[in-house]
């Protein structure tokens, strides 16, 4: 499991105080919130501080609509405390946290509207056009995006509250390593990788719960290896949070990988059936829950291309697990640059 860093950010209601003294106790002011962040991620701290801003939506729990804006700045995030007039009433929150100065900067977007919007027609949306049949993000949108929620706050004026917000990281990082290339390599120009490998899923609407809306579009995540030699192809994908229950059947998130020069393909695996399918050194299971997977930042896929003497061709596989058979027409060797 992950170390976990946490950082405490006081929200004030009743009173308003931007700047508070260093031995402020918190008398005179009936309503505290105390708003745990709980970065779950391999990274700890260190990670924390690329969190830019947080935007904190109010509410009403009675009557479903939003009734405030609460946007916190990367200052007020790194000095954990922030004073914000909140008046008497029931609320549910919604937080989002993000790299940058704004959730556009980030490449998503939230139109929501103050007295009009209701929870149920919350929706926190990837930014990006589609292109052709996907929206096609690039990996500087996928980072530090995180989620959490508060239900049924009720804010009264004769009392302190705490309200913990536990944030969850709604990226992953696929590190996708191939080895054994050497023995399918097809003919391809110097320097350019032999291999298309992308991700494709359904994702980048989300609900207020941090569920994912089933008007989402396809995503198409990509990027270039940053490892090829004659053996070995690297690439890190940052993709959007994987989602255990809704990524199946046909909303599965799959890993594709083609040859570039013969256009076969080579690799088509559900990423979330791989991820559960992960094991310890004693074959336990290593995720078993949605929180399991939250917790995790990367998760290592090892694909290997074993060439099998006994019935020809090469075996592709994934720890003890056969993935896909494959019998090139021809292998050239390749070196890369």
């Amino acid at each position: 499991m992950k170390k976990l860093a946490i950082i405490s950010l006081l929200l004030l209601a009743g009173c308003v105080a931007q700047n508070l003294p260093e031995d402020w106790d918190g008398r005179g002011c009936h309503h505290i919130f105390d708003i745990e962040f709980s970065y779950q991620f391999e990274f700890g701290a260190a990670e924390g501080r690329n969190v830019g801003h947080v935007h904190i939506y109010a509410f009403d729990a009675r009557t479903g609509l939003l009734t405030d804006i609460i946007e916190l700045t990367r200052e007020q995030v790194l000095a954990g405390r922030a004073g914000i007039d909140m008046p008497v009433g029931k609320y549910n929150f919604v937080a989002w946290g993000s790299c940058g100065n704004s959730l556009s900067e980030c490449g998503f977007l939230c139109e929501s509207t103050i007295g009009r919007t209701t929870i149920d027609d919350f929706r926190m949306t990837l930014s990006t056009e589609a292109v052709e049949d996907a929206v096609r993000p690039t990996m500087d949108q996928v980072r530090y995006m995180f989620h959490a929620s508060a239900r049924e706050v009720e804010v009264l004026g004769d009392r302190d509250l705490v309200v913990p917000l536990n944030f969850v990281r709604n990226t992953n990082t696929l590190a996708i390593t191939m080895s054994g290339v050497d023995n399918i390599m097809a003919p391809t120009r110097a320097g350019e990788c032999p291999f298309e490998i992308f991700v494709r899923g359904r994702n980048g609407i989300y609900t207020h719960d941090n569920g994912i809306h089933s008007e989402a579009d396809m995503v198409h995540y990509q990027c270039d290896p940053h490892t090829m030699t004659t053996e070995l192809v690297g690439t890190d994908i940052r993709v959007l949070r994987l989602l255990k229950d809704h990524h199946v059947g046909d909303n599965a998130v799959r890993l594709t990988i083609r040859d570039r020069a013969s256009g076969d393909e080579l690799v088509n695996i559900d990423v979330v059936d791989a991820i559960l399918r992960m094991t310890d050194d004693q074959s336990r299971p290593l995720y078993n829950t949605q929180e399991d997977i939250d917790r995790q930042e990367t998760f290592p896929i090892e694909i290997n291309f074993v060439p099998d003497p006994m019935e020809g061709g090469i075996k592709i596989t994934i720890g003890d697990w056969e993935i896909g058979r494959y019998k090139p027409t021809e292998v050239v060797p390749w070196v890369p640059n």
